[in-house]
């Protein structure tokens, strides 16, 4: 139905809470404009640790596309890692005060954390939206090559699983003929493929997490520990 509005993207982690804290008044109540929590305890470390208690996690969640930008054609429904940094989603919740941006995130406290009345995280005090989205199309690549089914490599890779029962799946057998270059150069494109770019794409979150990321005081949490439904 050419009537119908496009629907806009928002981030589905977050939600909102009126009962708070209030920085204002310093009073704890129920107010009208509610608090937007947008980061959330680091399930990723134990309960009791010393990291728990000083990191949070803010998360991106992954969308669906129907249209390729660079082709500008309709492509089948794809589903993506979210190339917005959190609160610049088209459908993020914004809110306008007299003071600078990021002093409208530190509005109220709930759960003994600061939260604003928009959708902006912390995130985007060590990350601008240009290197967020520079960072999610090379993890979006990383994940469209393991994952596409119509990739010639995957495709191979899954006949050849199905003849032989995916001996080569082995780390033994794996091991075993390293020492043949032919193994290994059949072991990284055929046989193994959609495993050996996820450890690329886990190589490429540690280089990040180690250099750039690293003296910003953040980093990005291995894709794999969320099943890849999630950075």
């Amino acid at each position: 139905n050419s009537s119908q509005e496009e629907l806009l993207f928002f981030n589905y982690n977050e939600y909102s809470v009126k009962t708070y804290f209030l920085l204002e008044t310093k009073k704890f109540g129920t107010y009208n404009q509610p608090l937007i929590i947008t980061h959330f305890p680091n399930a990723y470390v134990k309960f009791n640790s010393k990291n728990y208690k000083s990191t949070r996690i803010i998360s991106t969640l992954k969308i669906m596309i129907q249209y390729h930008p660079l082709l500008q054609l309709k492509t089948p429904p794809t589903l993506i890692i979210s190339p917005y940094l959190p609160g610049f989603e088209p459908a993020a919740l914004v809110y306008s005060v007299s003071t600078s941006e990021s002093n409208s995130t530190q509005l109220g406290i709930y759960l003994n954390q600061i939260y604003g009345y928009s959708s902006i995280s912390p995130l985007s005090k060590y990350l601008s939206p240009d290197e967020f989205k520079e960072v999610v199309v090379v993890v979006n690549n990383y994940l469209k090559l393991a994952f596409n089914p119509l990739n010639y490599h995957n495709i191979i890779e899954n006949i050849i699983g199905v003849f032989t029962l995916w001996f080569f799946d082995n780390e033994f057998v794996i091991n075993f003929f390293s020492f043949l270059p032919f193994f290994v150069w059949i072991n990284r494109n055929l046989l193994n493929y959609s495993k050996n770019v996820l450890l690329e794409l886990e190589d490429y979150i540690q280089s990040l997490n180690r250099t750039k990321l690293a003296f910003k005081g953040i980093k990005i949490i291995s894709p794999r520990k969320s099943g890849y439904l999630s950075l």
